[in-house]
């Protein structure tokens, strides 16, 4: 008998064991959760579900050191590209195959990932690039100057220009930026020599327009050829003003054929005057001969009544070539 209550109070002990323990759940994948606190009733019993949540991408961050490399390849592109267009090829062949192999060398490091290095090569072939394109200009400069004498008009700025040309040459490859810094300084002293010889040259040929239309205005030739006179007026107005934007080819240029002709309108008024003026001596000349040689021959035999009247008479034109009265009536 102590048996069977035993055994049954076991089985009691374990049914409610069991209703104390919570149900598990399944997922709509079928993954078995245990229960929660956030479970929900319905009319069939509690269910628990719970939600799986994906996991949150990430882009990976751009390499610095590539990006910078990059940005410097380009940059020395952009100058071949420049150089390119120029003679810079056929002036310093070497030089200029030395950049482009800088280049070369700069993709190659990026390619294998050796970003730091690429950096430095490329920025490397865009300080010689630059470089190259400044003596190329330089050089341009420096054959207008010489071709139109311009050396004497500011000396000393020559001098600087020569001597930062040659150290610009010397370092190239040595000290790049050092190179770069005399080929700038080497260009802009040429410049000022330039500027300085076509200002020089500008004055000249409008000091010599403003003198010819001074002449002319001494004379009055605009009232003479009125036409003339306000096309050298216009070249005048032309030149001064290319000579203010520093335009100083078109305003020399201009200056010296506004020169041109107003030498010319000078010439033919001038011309004009002196014939007029000859013409009017004569004239006089003839008047105040034609008055002597009357008061001579007055003085020698005086002229009589019956003389004036024949004389009147024969410088009348209407009875000169009247007809002769025949008395037959016409």
């Amino acid at each position: 008998m102590k048996k069977k209550w035993y055994i049954l109070l076991l089985a009691v002990t374990f049914v409610l064991f069991s209703c104390k323990s919570k149900p598990e759940t399944y997922t709509e994948v079928g993954e078995s959760v245990p229960s929660d606190t956030g479970s929900t009733s319905s009319a069939s019993g509690t269910t628990n579900t719970t939600t799986q949540t994906k996991p949150t991408e990430t882009t990976p961050k751009a390499d610095p050191a590539k990006a910078s490399a990059e940005s410097e390849i380009k940059k020395a592109e952009t100058s071949l590209s420049e150089v390119n267009k120029t003679d810079v090829a056929k002036l310093f062949p070497t030089e200029f195959a030395s950049a482009k192999a800088d280049i070369t060398a700069a993709k190659n490091a990026a390619n294998s990932g050796n970003y730091s290095q690429a950096k430095t090569q490329a920025t490397k072939a865009n300080t010689k690039l630059q470089t190259l394109l400044n003596l190329s200009k330089a050089n341009t400069v420096k054959n207008d100057i010489t071709t139109n004498t311009f050396e004497g008009t500011a000396p000393k700025e020559f001098s600087n220009a020569e001597i930062a040309y040659i150290k610009a040459t010397e370092n190239y490859g040595k000290n790049d930026n050092q190179a770069l810094t005399y080929s700038k300084t080497a260009l802009q002293n040429y410049e000022r020599v330039l500027t300085s010889g076509y200002t020089n040259w500008t004055n000249i040929a409008m000091e010599g327009a403003v003198k010819a239309k001074a002449q002319c205005d001494s004379i009055t030739a605009n009232k003479a050829l009125p036409t003339e006179y306000k096309a050298a007026e216009d070249l005048l107005k032309k030149a001064r003003t290319a000579q203010t934007k520093k335009d100083y080819l078109a305003a020399y240029a201009a200056f010296n054929e506004a020169n041109e002709k107003y030498t010319s309108i000078f010439d033919r008024v001038s011309t004009l005057r002196a014939e007029a003026l000859t013409a009017m001596e004569k004239a006089s000349a003839r008047q105040e001969l034609s008055s002597e040689l009357a008061a001579e021959a007055d003085i020698i035999r005086p002229l009589t009544e019956t003389d004036i009247i024949e004389t009147g008479v024969q410088n009348i034109p209407e009875i000169q070539n009247a007809p002769t009265d025949t008395g037959l009536g016409n």
